[in-house]
């Protein structure tokens, strides 16, 4: 993990984008207060029905970002704001080649 947004224990607004920048070589998939974000959901994430399956399937839906594990709530997502109070955030991370070699790291912040 090379940086968690926000730091563990900041204070937020209810749209504040939430994840982490990972090493190189790394990837990973957030849980916000137990609802795991779908990978289409989040930041970077290429519209697959305007990609070829080929391209979808050779480099996925994050082709360019995936050591960039970010969500930002917005209208039609799976989370539209956070709720005021405690927001508990989960990272899986592991390595993109084989999905070996991770771990998980949690941590919370205060939503204004």
């Amino acid at each position: 993990i090379v940086s968690l947004t926000p730091n563990d224990g900041a204070q937020a607004l209810r749209q504040t984008e939430v994840g982490a920048d990972l090493a190189i070589g790394y990837d990973g998939r957030l849980t916000i207060n137990g609802i795991e974000i779908p990978e289409d959901q989040m930041v970077g994430a290429r519209d697959p029905a305007i990609v070829s399956p080929k391209d979808l399937q050779a480099n996925g839906l994050r082709a360019n970002n995936r050591n960039q594990v970010y969500f930002k709530p917005g209208p039609g997502k799976i989370i539209e704001k956070f709720d005021q109070g405690t927001v508990d955030i989960v990272l899986r991370y592991f390595k993109e080649s084989d999905g070996s070699q991770g771990g998980t790291v949690r941590w919370s912040i205060k939503v204004l």
